[in-house]
């Protein structure tokens, strides 16, 4: 499971570039912090 790899519950796990982001609420920070919205 990707539980097994993340070692998170949070869902949906979000994938970029192989790199585990997180959750949805940490998927809008990195976009926050990344300039892509």
């Amino acid at each position: 499971t990707l539980r097994a790899v993340s070692g998170s519950n949070a869902w949906p796990q979000v994938f970029i570039g192989g790199k585990l982001i997180g959750g949805a609420d940490d998927l809008e920070t990195y976009f926050t912090a990344h300039k892509a919205i």
